[in-house]
C-alpha cells in the first residue's frame, strides 16, 4: 500500500535560452522493499518496514550561446522508516547534485564536413549514504568528474568515448566497506540504418 504524489512549476519554453523547474514529491509506502547492496556485484531484497520519502528537486537547462549547452539539477531528500524506529534508507543521500556542460564543434574550421562532434564535461555529487538497513554502516560523500566526446561523421554512424570518475575517487564503499570501482572507460559504436541526413 502506498501514497505517492508530486507537484511542481516550470518556467520557460523549449526555445528559451534558459528554463527552470522545481518539484516537490512525497511518498509514503507500507512494507517497502528495496534492493540493498551487499558488495559491488551483489544486491539483496530487504523489507524496510513503513517508509517516508519526500523532497524537492530543482533543474536548470540553458543554451546561453550557440554550440554551448548547460544543464544541472539539485535534489534534497528526507527519507526514513517510520515503524518502531526511524532509520535512514540505504543508498539514498540527503543531497544530490548533477551538472553538465556540452560543446558542439562541428562546423568549425576543418570540421565543416562533419555532421556532429560533441564534447562534454560532467560533475556528480552525492552526500553521505547508509549502506545497510540499520544505519550502522555509511559510505562517505562522493564527487565524480566525467568527460567524453562523440563523433558522428555522417548521419547514422556514431562513435563515442566516455571516461567516468577521472580523478579515480574510490571513497564509495559497499556493505563490507570495500571501495567500489574507480576510473572507468567506455567506447561505443552505433550504426542506425535509414538515418535522415537532414536531421
Amino acid at each position: 500500500r502506498a501514497l505517492l504524489w508530486d507537484g511542481g512549476v516550470q518556467l520557460g519554453r523549449k526555445n528559451w535560452p534558459v528554463r527552470l523547474s522545481a518539484t516537490y514529491f512525497e511518498n509514503r509506502i507500507d512494507n517497502y522493499i528495496q534492493f540493498v547492496s551487499r558488495s559491488a556485484y551483489l544486491y539483496e531484497a530487504a523489507n524496510l518496514d513503513n517508509t517516508s520519502i519526500r523532497g524537492i528537486e530543482g533543474s536548470l537547462i540553458a543554451n546561453p550561446i550557440e554550440r554551448i549547452g548547460l544543464n544541472g539539477n539539485y535534489t534534497w531528500t528526507e527519507h526514513a522508516t517510520y515503524g518502531q524506529s526511524r532509520l535512514p534508507l540505504p543508498g539514498r543521500p540527503d543531497h544530490r547534485i548533477h551538472g553538465q556542460l556540452d560543446y558542439e564543434a562541428a562546423g568549425l574550421w576543418f570540421l565543416d564536413n562533419i555532421h556532429s562532434l560533441k564534447f562534454f564535461g560532467q560533475v556528480r555529487y552525492r552526500s553521505l549514504v547508509s549502506v545497510d538497513p540499520f544505519g550502522n554502516l555509511q559510505s562517505p560523500a562522493y564527487t565524480a568528474i566525467n568527460a567524453g566526446a562523440s563523433l558522428e561523421p555522417v548521419p547514422g554512424f556514431d562513435a563515442s568515448l566516455r571516461v567516468k570518475n577521472i580523478t579515480d575517487n574510490q571513497s564509495r564503499t559497499d556493505f563490507f566497506q570495500r571501495p567500489l570501482p574507480g576510473r572507468s572507460y567506455f567506447f561505443n559504436i552505433e550504426l542506425i540504418q535509414g538515418a535522415d541526413s537532414n536531421e
